[in-house]
């Protein structure tokens, strides 16, 4: 054996383990400020998404009230609507006839919105209507429709 020189610290057995133990916390927290950071990119394109759906069910409901008092002809009618962000397409469908010029229609209208950071939203509403002799539809406030909305 060689004498170890003086002013020489002896090494154990446990020099270096610190520096592992060190390193492996700093690559688990690595780990997990990705992953909160992926939850939170994440999240934000589920609100975007969310945020572009409801403009979408709006412009599909502003579809039917811009369609609501109008004459249709038969058996189907569609209106486009556009706007800078929203296309709506609203159609008009003869279902029955009551009597006495009276006809039950379904009126469908569906919205695609695009908004400026690239989300899309889809949405369409429907409604029964009861339609006059002149073939106006009036609005679902005379308590003869029913509203219904999908995704």
């Amino acid at each position: 054996m060689n004498p170890r020189p003086a002013g020489i610290p002896r090494r154990s057995a446990a020099d270096g383990y610190s520096l592992v133990a060190v390193l492996l916390t700093l690559v688990g927290l690595s780990f997990l400020a990705i992953a909160g950071f992926m939850l939170a990119v994440g999240d934000l394109r589920v609100t975007r998404s969310e945020v572009a759906s409801a403009h979408a069910f709006y412009a599909a409901d502003s579809g039917l009230n811009a369609v609501l008092g109008t004459t249709l002809g038969y058996p189907a009618d569609t209106t486009v609507l556009s706007g800078p962000m929203d296309t709506t397409t609203v159609v008009a469908t003869r279902l029955v006839e009551l009597g006495g010029g009276r006809w039950v229609y379904l009126l469908r209208s569906h919205a695609r919105h695009r908004a400026a950071d690239g989300a899309i939203g889809d949405r369409t509403v429907s409604v029964v209507l009861l339609a006059d002799p002149d073939s106006t539809l009036r609005p679902p406030a005379v308590k003869r429709g029913s509203w219904r909305e999908s995704m």
